[in-house]
């Protein structure tokens, strides 16, 4: 009998090493890529996401005049789609080097950094197992949504730190029964003026508030309130009514696709099942972490969000980090409670499952094809170089590359698309610029192919001189 249990024993602990040996294999082979996609991300001079030349536009536009918000009616035909703190970030280091992507790309990577020190400061707080803390902290690392927004120029991984850091901020106070928990509204209005729709971390507080004490929710609420409405007054102020228009007016347009909606859930629950089923033990049985689990209850509610019109998978962001938080808590309280030996093979068999189900496997093929350069990079040349060549001005379906250029900016197509589709702006003074060949040069793409006035115009008063992906025009002569 003792040597069948030293028999079951001994391979248990193979089966467990032979886990940890393909979870390591994961985890580097994760980091390699994350860190050779970061690389050739952060290296390249062109837009890699295509609303990173957006963001730049706007950035540069803050350089130049201290704000981004103007009449939609006139030049530079630009919607200010984007709340002010990682734009006017991005316009400082605009103002000292020059337009480039390279700065805000930067800004990203060390929001992205900051994230996963504060994963692993939360979880380090519950634990002395150093494996499985980094473990749990680098599960951030791995989906292929967090290897692109942490090194895209875009404002998504700032808003999930500062949300974030709101969120451990009001915790670790409120244990303390410190008023210096409030201090977190100020953290999450900065959220909220990073991303406009990252109030979660605001709501999941006034939630937890609520249920334990109506003081602190009264206190936390006003605080709140008046941080984000002076901030809001203040911006609205100083661009004559502008930021109202461009943040609210404007953004509520792009309309929800439902249908997405149940492939959006479905993804993120299949693969998440394990750290979903710890969140479901934490509510059923170890009742902790009460106000993380609202903080990824409601995050999880919202992430129908992503089926709106022009949303990504930066949509999965937020709620996959609340939702990492949350189960790793739960994990070390299990482990306090029953053991680390009861647990640990489940552990390492959910781990498995994570490392597999979110591995970048498209990112890895992309990156084996090519490792230097990103995709497009031949087509994004050859237009870069007619827009560096252009002795005048440009209009381009993509801001990024007349930013990049230090060109002066006409049109933002996107988003102006859909205010023309609700009746809010028309083409009408570009049709008539067009005719008068105003323009050096014009790149079109599927968007100003939508806007018959001013691409019929494009087609009888220029010439098409390239068509890769994007098509070139220059005058007739």
């Amino acid at each position: 009998m003792g040597r069948i249990k030293k028999i079951f024993k001994n391979q248990r602990r193979f089966s467990e090493l032979l886990l940890y040996f393909f979870i390591f294999v994961f985890c580097v082979t994760s980091v390699f890529v994350f860190s050779l996609y970061t690389l050739r991300t952060l290296t390249s001079p062109y837009w890699v996401y295509f609303t990173e030349g957006h963001v730049l536009s706007l950035a540069r536009l803050a350089a130049e005049n201290g704000t981004y918000f103007f009449d939609i009616h006139d030049y530079p035909f630009m919607h200010g789609a984007y709340p002010p703190v990682y734009v006017f970030l991005s316009a400082f280091f605009v103002k000292i080097f020059g337009p480039s992507f390279f700065f805000g790309r930067m800004i990203s990577l060390c929001a992205a950094a900051g994230v996963l020190l504060l994963l692993f400061f939360a979880f380090r707080k519950r634990s002395s197992n150093t494996f499985l803390v980094l473990f749990l902290s680098f599960l951030f690392l791995i989906p292929d949504f967090t290897i692109h927004w942490s090194t895209y120029f875009r404002i998504d991984m700032l808003a999930v730190f500062f949300s974030l850091a709101g969120v451990l901020l009001y915790d670790h106070y409120y244990k303390k029964n410190d008023n210096k928990m409030f201090l977190s509204a100020a953290v999450l209005v900065i959220a909220g003026f990073t991303k406009h729709n990252y109030i979660f971390g605001a709501l999941s507080i006034l939630l937890f508030s609520f249920l334990k004490n109506k003081k602190d929710f009264v206190r936390f609420l006003t605080l709140y309130g008046l941080l984000g409405t002076a901030v809001f007054v203040y911006f609205n102020y100083v661009t004559g009514g502008e930021f109202y228009k461009h943040m609210i007016t404007y953004t509520t347009f792009m309309p929800l696709h439902p249908e997405r909606i149940p492939g959006i859930y479905g993804v993120f629950i299949l693969k998440n099942i394990p750290l979903l089923f710890l969140v479901a033990i934490n509510i059923f049985f170890v009742k902790k972490n009460r106000l993380f689990t609202i903080y990824f209850l409601v995050n999880f509610a919202f992430l129908f969000l992503a089926s709106k019109e022009g949303a990504d998978k930066n949509y999965f962001l937020l709620p996959y980090v609340s939702l990492l938080l949350v189960s790793g808590l739960t994990l070390f309280e299990l482990m306090k409670k029953y053991g680390t030996e009861r647990v640990r093979l489940m552990v390492l068999l959910s781990a498995l499952f994570l490392a597999a189900a979110h591995f970048p496997y498209y990112i890895y093929f992309d990156l084996a094809r090519n490792p230097f350069y990103p995709p497009d990079q031949t087509m994004l040349e050859t237009v870069d170089r007619y827009v560096g060549q252009a002795d005048g001005p440009v209009l381009s379906e993509d801001a990024g590359f007349i930013a990049a250029n230090n060109t002066e900016q006409f049109l933002e197509a996107y988003q102006l698309l859909w205010l023309r589709k609700y009746g809010l702006w028309d083409t009408g003074k570009l049709v008539r610029d067009c005719r008068n060949k105003k323009y050096a040069l014009v790149i079109t793409g599927v968007t100003i192919a939508e806007m018959r006035e001013l691409y019929t115009c494009i087609q009888q008063e220029y010439t098409l001189v390239e068509d890769i992906k994007y098509k070139v025009y220059l005058p007739n002569p």
